[in-house]
């Protein structure tokens, strides 16, 4: 397996791991991981830009997009993988918005516009190469069109037909 496959594995694997580890400090909540195979989010969920516009899903994927789910402001996991993401996107042969795009959504209700236009000016200025702004995303959502409303495991988005 080619190194930028596993990597993108690992990556993929650790964002449904997450919610597992990461939660308030203090929380008394059970540890687990709760599947929703075949639970999809739909391509009509809205969420807010970097800009504090709506979008859906549906006008943003147009190429093959990796997806990441994150607290803006984790103390765990978030930051770590977003690093390891530039990391595989400086290395990358392919070219952002033209081969692939990038949507990283906040599962963080309290995640604002404002913050995500910070943290996707550090991780574009952090992958060191040409990447176009709109070729990676940085969402936020409300507790009605929030990832984590859709389900945390499984999470596929289907392509409308």
């Amino acid at each position: 397996m080619s190194r930028l496959k596993h990597t993108a594995i690992t990556l993929v694997t650790a964002w449904f791991l997450m919610p597992a580890f990461v939660g308030p400090a203090g929380a008394r909540e059970e540890v687990g991981i709760v599947e929703h195979l075949g639970s999809y989010v739909p391509p009509e969920a809205t969420f807010r830009d970097e800009d504090g516009k709506k979008v859906t899903l549906r006008s943003l994927i147009k190429r093959p997009t990796v997806l990441s789910l994150v607290y803006f402001e984790c103390p765990g996991l978030c930051t770590p993988v977003l690093e390891g993401m530039t990391a595989v996107f400086r290395k990358l042969p392919l070219q952002p918005g033209k081969d692939y795009d990038v949507m990283t959504v906040s599962f963080n209700e309290a995640d604002s516009p404002k913050l995500a236009s910070g943290k996707k000016a550090t991780y574009l200025k952090a992958v060191g190469k040409p990447f176009s702004p709109t070729a990676w995303r940085f969402l936020t959502g409300d507790k009605g069109n929030n990832p984590q409303a859709h389900g945390r495991g499984g999470l596929q988005v289907r392509e409308a037909r």
